[in-house]
């Protein structure tokens, strides 16, 4: 089995030490992991992950044959200065970061690059990746990646033209939908019902709606038109959304865009110096 690095294990690299474990792709004993801050790799050690920890980069690098780099864009420029920006062709680099590009990356990095846009909901097992392939990735390459990928949940191959409208939907999502959801179970916690037992109810009421979907296999609008009868609440409701929300959404993917490329802006300026 191959020995896996991850520079970084915040929540983004620890989620996937524990789902390609769960999964069965990475032997507990392979893991190989540096972090700025022993403390959370010492976490993951008191979870039973005999992982190896790791004060080089370059060790890491060299004892490794997939490296994963999970930190925050704006630590790319510390992690280059100790890795280097040359990378052996026998290892495959993978960003999970926010920003730079990959087309960005491919300047400043020499190596056999991809690029994925994990979520947070992977660590149940369920959940989208998207991923890139960088221009030196051959069908072999893919192939040994492959893999890691499946072990995560669903993934969809996208040009990164397309990262900014998927990651809203698969990565900021998560957090989207808990907004929207918890407005409701507030809604019923200003009217008497207790948080725990709204909670719950806005929880189990997500839950049931995705597996309605999955399971039965509806679109979006039957499930809405089996709920929605006319002249009902629920009808009356949706007037409500159906005027305001298709607004909001326009307003998050410009705020999303804005921050994404403010952030890249920033990584530029600082690994062009």
């Amino acid at each position: 089995m191959k020995k896996i690095g991850f520079i970084g294990t915040g929540s983004l690299g620890s989620m996937l030490i524990r789902g390609f474990v769960r999964n069965g792709v990475i032997g507990p004993e392979n893991i190989n992991v540096i972090n700025r801050s022993p403390e959370k790799p010492l976490r993951l050690k008191e979870e039973g992950f005999s992982l190896r920890i790791y004060s080089n980069y370059r060790e890491l690098i060299n004892d490794s044959e997939i490296i994963f780099i999970c930190v925050k864009p704006n630590d790319l420029p510390q992690v280059l200065e100790r890795t280097g920006r040359v990378f052996p062709q026998t290892k495959l680099v993978v960003s999970t970061l926010l920003a730079p590009s990959l087309s960005d990356l491919e300047q400043i990095i020499d190596g056999k690059l991809i690029r994925i846009y994990p979520s947070v909901t992977q660590s149940t097992g369920r959940g989208v990746t998207i991923v890139t392939w960088g221009q030196a990735i051959g069908n072999q390459d893919r192939t040994v990646f492959l893999p890691y990928l499946n072990a995560l949940g669903k993934y969809y191959v996208l040009p990164e033209n397309l990262y900014r409208a998927a990651g809203d939907i698969t990565s900021c999502g998560p957090a989207f939908m808990a907004a929207m959801v918890g407005a409701l179970a507030e809604e019923g916690i200003k009217h008497g019902i207790s948080p725990e037992i709204a909670g719950e109810m806005a929880v189990e009421t997500m839950l049931g709606t995705a597996l309605l979907l999955l399971e039965r296999k509806l679109t979006f609008s039957e499930l809405i038109s089996q709920v929605a009868t006319p002249g009902g609440c629920t009808a009356e409701g949706l007037k409500i959304l159906e005027k305001s929300l298709p607004g909001i959404m326009d307003e998050i993917y410009e705020a999303t865009c804005n921050r994404q490329e403010a952030v890249s802006e920033s990584v530029r300026k600082a690994l062009s110096h």
